[in-house]
Formats: C-alpha cells, structure tokens, sequence
C-alpha cells in the first residue's frame, strides 16, 4: 500500500517514501577571500556542528560532513558546490569549511592546521537554523588562513 505521509517514514522499500525527495539538504557554495599560500589544490572539508567547534571550552558533536576531493581554489572567483543531509529540528547549526591546502590533513580526523583556509564568522563557525523539510542554504566564506 502507498503510505506517502509526509509525517511519516517507516523505511519499508515497498512504499515510496523513501526515495532521496524526502531527505532534507543544507546547501550553498564555498567561496575564499584569504590567500593562498601553497598551490590552492587540496581538498575541501565542510562539515556540521550541534555547536561552535572554533569554542575551546566545549567539544561539538559533528552531525554531518562532506569531502569535496581534489579542489582547486587557485581562482579567487571559484565558487564550489556543497550539499549535505541535515535533520531539520530549529535548533542552530554552526557550519565550518576549511581546505586543506598544504595536504596534509589526517583523513580519520580532519582538521586544519597552519596555512589552511577556513571559513569563520568572526571567531565563530557560520550558523543557520534549518527549521523544515525544505533545506536551508549557507554560502561559506574561506576567509582566514590559520596561523598554527
């Protein structure tokens, strides 16, 4: 039978409800305004936060991520797609990019280190509410270069 509930998911292939149209997306483009300071060629983290992970006192839980591989930021006008599945709740996500262009990045726990371009929103990751089942868009900025 087709029990194509909006409320209601009950993760049985025989239905049609579970197709990706029912999955919810948190969307935008990865943009740099800081400089390069190796060959602008790496790869591209953004990932998600139930908090702010640039907060040293408190360790987020990662909700989401995507590995863009093999991003070239060469041009300043580049302008990289991202998309990832989020859970819509209305609680605030802190979103954080950062590209990993001196490649050497440990991929079982990415994180940037001196000379990565990451995006921050003054001395905080980027946030955005995603409230319902239509997604929500944030464009990132890789606008500081980190010292250490």
């Amino acid at each position: 039978t087709d029990d194509d509930d909006a409320t209601d998911d009950d993760d049985d292939a025989t239905d049609d409800d579970d197709s990706a149209a029912d999955a919810t997306f948190l969307t935008g483009v990865v943009t740099r305004s800081a400089d390069i300071e190796h060959d602008g060629l790496g790869d591209l983290y953004v990932a998600v936060f139930d908090g702010n992970p640039v907060d040293l006192l408190t360790t987020p839980n990662l909700i989401a991520n995507q590995l863009i591989e093999d991003a070239d930021l060469t041009s300043p006008t580049v302008e990289i797609p991202y998309s990832i599945e989020v859970t819509p709740g209305g609680d605030t996500l802190h979103v954080m990019a950062f590209f990993d262009d001196n490649d050497n990045v440990d991929i079982s726990a990415p994180e940037p280190d001196q000379s990565d371009l990451v995006s921050l929103d003054g001395l905080a990751a980027p946030t955005i509410v995603v409230n319902d089942a239509a997604g929500g868009t944030l464009d990132l900025d890789l606008n500081f270069a980190m010292l250490f």
